[in-house]
């Protein structure tokens, strides 16, 4: 490893530390969802981040990993990650590292999780993939079991911390989601501006000034049921009877706006593309939603412009996406034309730019539900022709314009600060794991006590095959394999020619999930006597001819 560790530290590759099994997916007619069979872990979407979901099974496990195993991620987008395992049969994109006895897998988990990045920068091919080799040469320090166990918790108590802090983080992000809503509420219903309009010396004046605005009185259906109201200031469909502030209106918006479409030139004439008149799309639209639009990606020529529908609309017009992506809304920040996919406005002395366009962006989640369609929503342009606004006059228009940004520009800056700390709470976390396997937070060896190599102590069976702790069974039969047991075997590792994994050497002997032990046992056996031997990276067992 490339830091410096502790003087009564250790350090080993994986290969010397545990045992590796490689997953393999079962036939998929053998997985359900139906709690039939063996637990099994396909790939990393079943961890949650604080447990691996159990949410399939199958009955024809092939590779199962043991309990007190590490899952690795081996193959695509995740591949690199690490996370505690589970006794479980595992898939080809998982391989599960089990420490030998007395190491313990919570503290290897760690390790192997602070290796991710490197293990990253090794999958290779088009399909990101990592190797037995890839892994097995990794570097893990190796501190006292003590040492180990002390890590573990000490990490277990910080990320219990953190989360707790997560939570408060979250919880404070609903909150500032729930603060946006009661602020456009108090917006949009004349709350926010209730002073401002108190603080008006002259009532008649502000009456006067709201005189001017067109009423729509003569709107059928008033108060009709095929009326939908939006959350905060819109309606579609014959206008909607309702108490309102003073001075405002329910108005029909093309009353007060000019409603305008967009088009798309032929994509099939180069002649109308690549030239220098702005052309707004939705792309362009989620880049700068409810911001104002400078530059398009796409441009059309003057060709273009005259020989389709799209028409040149002026600096301030408000657009709104009414198709796929409804709710976009954007302000032209100069002169362009628009696709079809926009219902576009371009206000009066009446309605203040910015008012409406702060208002639309409030009610992007009714503007969806007016959406007709089953696969693509959709506002058709003729819906436009009955789509109410509740109006304030043009003064108190441009006060709710200025309260709100200052309100939303706070809220940002609240927000921005929550995923700063989200950010922060990560790197804490992954610092503070980073010394502790560096041994930044180890206690001294006392005086004169001795420092014995825990590799040493390694129960490392068959050369890298996991067994019975010692002293856990007891004397005479039960710790003998078979008289027949140990031919059986070998015949069928003989039989098989190119070596068998531990798994399918388990299932074609026949034994039965009991009989892990004596499975291994039998294998020691054959292993000792020069009978067999494991080929550690190919995680193959063969008998020797």
């Amino acid at each position: 490893m490339q830091h410096d560790l502790p003087a009564h530290w250790e350090e080993a590759s994986l290969a010397d530390l545990g045992w590796l099994t490689s997953g393999q997916s079962p036939r998929s007619e053998a997985v359900n969802r139906s709690s039939i069979g063996t637990p099994y872990v396909a790939g990393p979407e079943q961890w949650d981040g604080r447990e691996v979901r159990i949410d399939r099974w199958t009955t024809d496990p092939i590779r199962i990993a043991p309990p007190g195993s590490v899952f690795i991620v081996v193959k695509g987008a995740g591949a690199g990650k690490v996370f505690p395992g589970v006794h479980a049969a595992i898939g080809r994109d998982l391989m599960a590292f089990t420490p030998y006895k007395p190491l313990l897998p919570a503290y290897y988990a760690l390790a192997l999780g602070d290796q991710a990045q490197l293990l990253i920068s090794r999958a290779r091919g088009h399909i990101p993939g990592l190797t037995r080799k890839d892994l097995l040469e990794l570097r893990l320090p190796v501190p006292p079991v003590t040492e180990q166990q002390r890590i573990a918790n000490l990490v277990a108590a910080a990320h219990s911390r953190l989360g707790e802090a997560n939570e408060f983080i979250r919880e404070s992000e609903v909150t500032a989601q729930r603060l946006q809503g009661a602020l456009f509420r108090r917006a949009f219903d004349g709350r926010l501006t209730e002073p401002w309009r108190t603080s008006q010396a002259n009532r008649a004046t502000l009456a006067t000034k709201t005189s001017a605005t067109p009423q729509d009185e003569g709107s059928a259906s008033i108060g009709s049921s095929t009326t939908r109201l939006g959350r905060f200031g819109i309606a579609l469909g014959p206008k909607p009877l309702a108490d309102v502030p003073p001075a405002w209106a329910w108005t029909r918006l093309q009353d007060v706006a000019d409603m305008r479409t967009g088009h798309t030139p032929s994509r099939r004439v180069p002649e109308y593309w690549d030239g220098d008149i702005p052309w707004l799309g939705i792309p362009d639209a989620n880049r700068n939603n409810g911001g104002v639009v400078e530059d398009t990606a796409r441009q059309i020529t003057d060709a273009g412009l005259e020989n389709s529908s799209a028409e040149l609309l002026p600096a301030n017009t408000v657009c709104l996406s009414r198709t796929a992506s409804i709710g976009y809304a954007v302000r032209l920040g100069r002169p362009m034309a628009t696709s079809q996919d926009f219902v576009n406005w371009i206000c009066s002395v009446h309605v203040d730019a910015r008012w409406l366009q702060l208002l639309l962006l409030a009610e992007r989640d009714s503007l969806r539900s007016f959406g007709k369609g089953s696969t693509h929503k959709t506002i058709y342009f003729r819906d436009f022709d009955e789509f109410h606004v509740l109006l304030p006059p043009i003064e108190e228009q441009r006060e709710v314009a200025r309260l709100l940004e200052l309100g939303i520009s706070k809220l940002e800056a609240i927000q921005d600060l929550l995923v700063m700390a989200t950010r922060t709470a990560e790197e804490l976390g992954a610092a503070f794991v980073r010394s502790a396997l560096r041994g930044k937070f180890t206690q001294a060896v006392p005086e004169g006590e001795e420092r014995s190599s825990l590799l040493g102590q390694l129960e490392i069976p068959m050369e890298g095959a996991p067994r019975r702790a010692k002293g856990s069974s007891a004397e005479g039969s039960a710790s003998t394999p078979s008289p027949t047991a140990g031919p059986l075997l070998l015949t069928i590792l003989t039989e098989s020619g190119v070596g068998l994994t531990p798994e399918q050497a388990f299932r074609a002997a026949g034994y039965k999930s009991d009989e892990v032990d004596e499975f291994y046992r039998v294998l020691q056996s054959l292993v000792s006597d020069g009978k067999a031997v494991y080929a550690r990276e190919a995680d193959l067992i063969r008998a020797v001819r």
